[in-house]
């Protein structure tokens, strides 16, 4: 199981990351032809920041905070929920709120149920998160699909830049089109295209640096770092933005962990993708060091002439499968977000029996392939959408690092003394790069910031008007329930033929919908029901364990139930 999950991985994450060296070299030196101490540098740089970045924070310690087995950040968010005893996102009874507080658990945890301000926050940097990774999973596809239809330029003079527009769009209606058929076979059918294109890369990094010398492997040493921004200085923060291209992507490890496991992200990555992708950049680097004014196309020309086509429609076939990762990102990050209330009730289809994270979001998907359609026809050219690049990403990384900061404190109980040089180093790191991202939002950034904005706005209103619903939902019936008084103020009424029945979001009390029937019908059905539909963490739920039904005291014939699914029964109501 870990190995076919491992297998498919390939084709649904790495697609990203695995496509960047297309482009890393070219975009850091586009000013200027670099100096061999200069490409040590952005050796150096890439090598440590695939390692810090993706190795060790996303699959070393981000990976191990999943929820149930989902990823994403409204994971991470409902995880230290659940741990910790708070639900900003909710309302709370002023007796819950009294329980939380007194529950036990260290000081950071006691302090988090006391402060409303800082469980706010929580939910605020989840949102924000969330709406960076849905910027991110807009331009990802945009930029996948026109850069590897931009190669077919390489080819020929006779493609001009309309037809990679008009051939870009057709593509992305293709791509949008296949996610109904779910994870599984999407994954399945990518996998062979981005393991031979991973293979394909380190075997031309072998050429270069047999051809070469190995001189560049000298670079994997951390001390060109500082020598490079002593050289560069303010342009070398700059170029931090370019830098940061080799990592983009690595979010997605995280988003898709739910439709995968963590053994076999962790797999996947560590004994195959990461070594292809440093030996890329090396055999790159050892290329650059002997031709450096090849440095605006060095993927190109470092591949030996006889290879040229076979890498061009392999680029381009992995370029369009590296859309995948964010695809499928998103929509498990909006099928949490639609669990916890942030979300319009979307419907949700879960496509597999055996992985209960592989989910599809119509809705989503088509939005989505909209709004990659108007990027591309609106930029039209990969330099203008390579400048609306990153910042979503950095955005995504600094606010995942917060918050699993509060994990390793709050839910994990780590030391401080771990803890701080962990915080020190990646926060140090994604603020230099979010930094360096900032500085493009008048040249484009500003779209993906536009995005995010968006997808925040709908996340907010949603949960300010359902807060605002559950209130006396919540609230009235318990005190209808609990209070004589006021149930004397219902009871007894006048009772009519048949049977009522009444949708409620949560199984205790009554609905309030049935509060406001009263006040205005002042009548009831001889047989009451409140109906309380809930999906399990099983495929399938028998139909003789299907119902739970309970009398709701002290009114006669009013019955609660809870009709209980599994994510791949069809509800029929």
């Amino acid at each position: 199981m870990t190995a076919a999950l491992a297998w498919g991985s390939l084709g649904c994450i790495y697609g990203d990351i695995g496509t960047s060296p297309l482009y890393v070299y070219s975009t850091i030196f586009a000013s200027s032809e670099p100096s061999q101490a200069d490409i040590l540098g952005a050796i150096s740089l890439i090598f440590w920041t695939l390692t810090l970045i993706v190795l060790v924070k996303y699959v070393g310690v981000v990976l191990l905070a999943d929820d149930e087995g989902e990823g994403g950040t409204f994971s991470l968010y409902s995880l230290l929920c659940r741990k910790i005893g708070i639900r900003p996102h909710d309302v709370m009874f002023r007796g819950e709120s009294r329980m939380m507080r007194h529950l036990g658990g260290t000081a950071v945890r006691a302090a988090l149920r006391r402060n409303r301000a800082a469980q706010l926050g929580l939910w605020g940097m989840t949102m924000a998160a969330t709406g960076m990774v849905l910027g991110d999973g807009v331009l990802t596809p945009a930029v996948s699909v026109m850069s590897a239809v931009s190669g077919l330029k390489e080819a020929t003079d006779a493609v001009t830049q309309q037809t990679v527009v008009g051939v870009s769009i057709a593509v992305l209606v293709l791509l949008f089109s296949v996610q109904r058929c779910g994870t599984s076979k999407v994954s399945s059918t990518f996998a062979p295209i981005v393991a031979l294109w991973l293979c394909s890369n380190a075997g031309v990094a072998i050429y270069n640096l047999a051809l070469h010398g190995g001189g560049a492997l000298a670079g994997l040493s951390p001390h060109h770092i500082p020598l490079f921004f002593a050289r560069r200085g303010v342009e070398a923060w700059r170029m931090l933005g370019s830098v940061m291209l080799c990592v983009t992507g690595a979010e997605a490890l995280y988003a898709d962990l739910g439709h995968f496991t963590h053994r076999s992200v962790l797999a996947s990555f560590s004994l195959f993708v990461y070594p292809c992708l440093v030996l890329t950049y090396v055999g790159q680097g050892a290329y650059l060091m002997s031709r450096p004014e090849d440095v605006t196309d060095t993927f190109w020309k470092c591949v030996p002439r006889p290879f040229f086509y076979p890498m061009l429609i392999l680029a381009t076939l992995a370029s369009v499968v590296a859309s995948q990762a964010l695809i499928t990102g998103c929509f498990s990050i909006i099928s949490n977000a639609i669990k916890l209330g942030a979300f319009p009730k979307l419907s949700v289809l879960h496509t597999s029996e055996h992985v209960r994270g592989q989910v599809y979001v119509a809705e989503i998907n088509w939005t989505l392939m909209l709004l990659c359609i108007g990027v591309v026809a609106g930029f039209q050219d990969t330099v203008a959408l390579g400048l609306a690049y990153g910042l979503a990403v950095s955005s995504v990384f600094v606010l995942t690092t917060l918050l699993i900061l509060v994990v390793m404190v709050a839910v994990w109980e780590v030391s401080l003394a771990l803890v701080a040089p962990f915080a020190l180093v990646f926060l140090v790191i994604e603020l230099a790069f979010l930094s360096a991202n900032l500085a493009k939002v008048p040249e484009g950034a500003w779209f993906s910031l536009a995005v995010s904005a968006g997808g925040i706005y709908v996340m907010t209103i949603w949960w300010v008007g359902s807060t605002r619903q559950r209130q006396p939902q919540q609230g009235q019936p318990r005190a209808a329930v609990g209070s004589g008084e006021r149930s004397s103020q219902l009871w007894p009424l006048s009772r009519q033929p048949g049977i009522g029945l009444y949708y409620s979001e949560t199984p205790v009390g009554l609905p309030h919908v049935l509060i406001h029937f009263l006040r205005n019908v002042q009548s009831v059905h001889d047989v009451s029901v409140f109906l309380t539909v809930r999906v399990v963490p099983l495929p399938h739920v028998q139909p003789v364990e299907r119902l739970l039904v309970r009398q709701l005291a002290p009114f006669p014939n009013f019955y609660q139930v809870v009709a209980r699914y599994g994510y791949m029964d069809r509800v029929d109501h």
